[in-house]
């Protein structure tokens, strides 16, 4: 039977992520247990707890005769101390399932051979401008790890410059699905480019000319860019001109979609980046009077298979394992030489599949 999580801890997280997303500012001041008992509907010694808890892990300081105030960053205390140099991180930003699971045992299993030891960390970043991802990221560093493998989600702001602050230190730290750009890391990445080629071709193979592209994302991550580039490469060897008016935000899907299939020309068939997108799509488009698998083609990098809907695609997987692999290759290299010169790894997508036979098929040869 599942346990359900204490009062107090759920008060506690509440506060630390009301913390850690700068919504409480350092030096603000905390409500009183009493007070916290009465706005949540709660009894004061669930309050107390949590108050207490967050003061012992530096988020809080407790001033006598005034009450509690957000502590500076720098009194917070990462949750884990590790000794000596056989530990390293992993930093996933996402439930660990599908794809990123597959990473993660990948990684652990070679670092297993080496007798190392991982500690996996899984941080949900749910807006571009989070800070807990370069709280995260501190902590970890601090906390005594020989390197990182990370997946970071922001490519700009305070993660690109912490990113670079690394790289300058030589601390040991690889790259995962994504690279940042001007950071001179190890990273290990699909190719994406060729992941976007490969399943532009497959719908132009089918004969589709007017193929639209589907899920650009904020902040613009180098894999999706990347996808891009190679969905564009194959629609200009096919002799069709590039239309950007065919490239879809996915945080403005449905008005973006509304704008695609009012088109003169409209599109028949659509790449996604991933299964969000197509999500997104296929509801706008089911209420614009059209059916994915039916009137239209999809052709989708596929990580999570149960999320996909029970119609005919094609889609194409990552090799999370082998990069998950080649990241602690690169991480125990990196920890052995820091001054090696860096490397970047492209790790071939997996053959794509059409989910209306279930049959592998064979990535159609450039024109």
């Amino acid at each position: 039977m599942k346990q359900r999580t204490p009062i107090y801890e759920g008060i506690k997280q509440h506060l630390k992520r009301r913390i850690e997303t700068g919504e409480l500012k350092e030096g603000d001041r905390i409500p009183s247990e009493l007070e916290l008992a009465e706005q949540l509907g709660v009894s004061r010694s669930q309050t107390r707890p949590a108050l207490r808890e967050l003061q012992l892990e530096g988020y809080l300081i407790r001033r006598q005769g005034s009450g509690s105030f957000v502590a500076p960053l720098s009194n917070r205390t990462p949750s884990v101390r590790v000794s000596g140099t056989q530990t390293v991180a992993l930093v996933v930003p996402q439930e660990i399932y599908g794809h990123a699971n597959n990473i993660v045992q990948g990684f652990t299993h070679r670092m297993a051979d080496q007798s190392r030891q991982v500690i996996t960390y899984n941080l949900n970043i749910r807006r571009p401008d989070d800070a807990s991802e370069v709280q995260c990221l501190r902590a970890v560093v601090e906390s005594g790890v020989a390197g990182i493998a990370a997946w970071v989600v922001n490519s700009d702001g305070q993660t690109h410059e912490y990113i670079q602050e690394l790289a300058e230190r030589a601390f040991p730290l690889v790259l995962l699905d994504r690279h940042l750009p001007g950071v001179d890391t190890d990273f290990v990445v699909t190719d994406n480019k060729k992941l976007g080629y490969d399943l532009t071709r497959a719908l132009l193979a089918r004969g589709h000319r007017r193929i639209g592209f589907a899920g650009i994302e904020y902040p613009e991550s180098s894999s999706v860019q990347e996808r891009l580039a190679g969905y564009r490469q194959a629609i200009e060897e096919a002799s069709i001109s590039f239309d950007d008016r065919l490239v879809m935000d996915i945080g403005d899907m449905q008005n973006a979609a509304t704008a695609v299939m009012s088109l003169r020309d409209e599109p028949t068939a659509f790449v996604c980046t991933f299964e969000e997108p197509l999500d997104l799509l296929a509801q706008r488009l089911e209420e614009l009077g059209y059916r994915v698998g039916e009137d239209i083609e999809a052709a989708l990098v596929n990580d999570y298979p149960a999320g996909l809907p029970e119609v005919p695609l094609i889609k194409a997987p990552q090799q999370g394992f082998k990069i998950g692999a080649t990241a602690a290759e690169l991480l125990l290299a990196r920890i052995e030489d820091p001054g090696r010169t860096t490397a970047g790894r492209r790790v071939s997508p997996g053959e794509l599949v059409d989910t209306g036979s279930h049959q592998p098929m064979q990535a159609p040869a450039a024109s």
